[in-house]
């Protein structure tokens, strides 16, 4: 690649145009042009050495879907559990209340139900699902509404066109894929606006179902939540990740190719402090949303002084002083990537 400008939308003045994003990119087949240039959409060009697949001036390599991560200690990653039961087991607030009314015993098989627009708007659970997992089917068969909603869960599953949900009609009760972590998780929103320039992630219960609008991160330590609150993480995300429309699009992939810093006592002490700082300023805002806490243009400012703190103190753990440079970030992530993968 000799030259690219980078993603933009181009409009045009027809009514109802659909935004098409655009990237312009020249290339030859012999490696002649000296020095290669990057056109951004604030009208800076960066002259560089290399443009790689990402249109990034870094080593060229492609990062892979992998389903394993590629750090040793790293956390377990995946979607939430999917439910596939045409609505048969979501409930909203009042549903949940009105049915508990009919069916107290029934309350030990309700849990909260968080999806990445909860997580992101409300500041208290707004859905409830039924959640048969290890309850005795004798405790259920006989309550109708309950034995009608499996029912029709069933009938909906036989009749999908995709097979593997065909296969999950005999457990009609349940979610297709359960996925829940049984100790305290972090939530990553798979869906996040490109408005942001760091994705709100948080810890959530065992007892508050994860459905599969969420990434999750089992076993994630505060020094795992820092490296994914950080800037780091966010720029590597903002390459490498999926988009709906211009939204960034979440997936297991990018946590597992991301590679965490070497590990070092004092940075990791300075990176736990920094995480735990950023929640406290959190609870301090706890009548907002996380949407509102991370609208760029309203964002409190002693949580942007934490995050950036915490900024600077992954920056200090992967032993370098971008000063928040997310070019020379990305260059960065890359050329550790390129060194682990080497072999493979």
């Amino acid at each position: 690649i000799d030259y690219s400008y980078t993603t933009f939308i181009w409009n045009n003045e027809a009514e109802s145009a659909a935004h098409v994003h655009v990237v312009i990119i020249g290339f030859s087949m012999n490696n002649h042009v000296p020095e290669k240039r990057l056109f951004n959409n604030d009208g800076t060009v960066v002259i560089a050495d290399n443009i790689n697949g990402y249109l990034k001036n870094a080593p060229t390599v492609f990062i892979k879907n992998r389903t394993k991560c590629i750090n040793s200690n790293a956390c377990e990653v995946t979607q939430g559990s999917q439910p596939m039961e045409d609505g048969m087991l979501l409930f909203t607030v009042d549903e949940y209340r009105e049915f508990i009314a009919r069916h107290p015993d029934t309350i030990d098989m309700f849990k909260p139900l968080i999806g990445s627009r909860e997580f992101l708007n409300d500041t208290e659970y707004t859905r409830y699902c039924l959640w048969l997992v290890d309850i005795p089917e004798v405790r259920y068969n006989s309550i109708k509404e309950i034995v009608d909603r499996i029912q029709h869960i069933k009938n909906y599953r036989i009749n999908n066109s995709i097979p593997r949900i065909k296969k999950t009609a005999d457990a009609a009760h349940l979610f297709t894929q359960i996925r829940q972590p049984d100790s305290d998780y972090l939530i990553i929103p798979r869906v996040s606006s490109e408005r942001r320039k760091y994705i709100p992630i948080g810890y959530v219960s065992p007892e508050v179902v994860a459905s599969d609008a969420v990434v999750i991160v089992s076993k994630a330590t505060l020094y795992d939540f820092g490296l994914l609150s950080s800037q780091f993480h966010n720029a590597w995300m903002r390459v490498v990740a999926g988009r709906l429309k211009s939204d960034y699009r979440y997936a297991p992939s990018v946590y597992y190719n991301f590679i965490y810093p070497s590990d070092n006592p004092q940075s990791r002490n300075r990176i736990i402090q920094c995480a735990q700082d950023i929640l406290n300023v959190r609870a301090a805002h706890n009548d907002k949303s996380l949407a509102q806490l991370y609208d760029p243009d309203k964002m409190p400012k002693d949580l942007l002084e934490a995050h950036k703190a915490l900024d600077k103190a992954v920056e200090e753990a992967y032993g370098v002083d971008f000063n928040g440079d997310e070019e020379k970030i990305v260059a960065h992530l890359f050329n550790l990537y390129s060194e682990k993968t080497e072999s493979d």
